[in-house]
């Protein structure tokens, strides 16, 4: 039983289908780098769009957090987004992330600015840097320092290879991340369903 104080790691996310990340897992899976053991793939059930990280948050403002997020959604109905390309954090001389990409829908850049307003009045900082939409496919670690011009190539062939059909957003969730050895896991604390009041 967790106790009324004890911490969480929370983040307001999009899950994605089956048909969406089945093939995003797939992707990257038998690039170079995979293979020389220079990136981690991102596992097929952490695949998922983060609307806002909140951080580490006591289990009793849970009331406070669906409440934010209830506000954030009121009259926004589902729409559809589409995957389409990728790209990689911060550059491709130096990458550490890599992701994939889709355009910003009017809902979606509603929905975050919505929840940037309401959770400032709850107390948390709107953040300043321009939302861009991503889903992580890969992680390269601090400790590969080099790579090289194939590993790059490929990357950049095998990100902008990605086209996928849209998929309807119906729902955002809160989620939490726990740390274990190796890799993070991610689990839905709640959802709460978009709809046109």
């Amino acid at each position: 039983m967790i106790k009324q104080n004890a911490t969480l790691r929370l983040f307001i996310a999009i899950e994605l289908p089956e048909m969406v990340r089945e093939p995003l897992a797939d992707s990257l899976k038998d690039s170079v780098i995979i293979k020389n053991k220079k990136a981690r793939l991102t596992s097929k059930e952490n695949l998922h769009i983060t609307l806002k990280f909140l951080g580490d948050v006591q289990q009793d403002k849970r009331g406070d957090l669906q409440t934010a997020i209830a506000n954030s959604i009121g009259g926004i109905g589902p729409f559809e987004l589409k995957i389409h390309s990728g790209g990689v954090f911060p550059t491709i001389k130096k990458p550490r992330i890599l992701w994939a990409g889709f355009d910003i829908s009017k809902e979606l850049s509603v929905l975050v600015n919505n929840l940037e307003n309401e959770f400032e009045k709850i107390g948390y900082s709107k953040d300043l840097k321009p939302f861009q939409p991503h889903i992580t496919l890969a992680r390269i670690p601090d400790y590969v320092s080099t790579m090289i011009p194939v590993e790059k190539d490929e990357i950049i062939q095998n990100l902008e290879k990605i086209d996928l059909p849209p998929f309807t957003v119906d729902k955002i969730s809160l989620m939490k991340s726990i740390l274990l050895p190796g890799k993070p896991e991610y689990q839905v604390i709640s959802t709460q369903n978009l709809k046109v009041c």
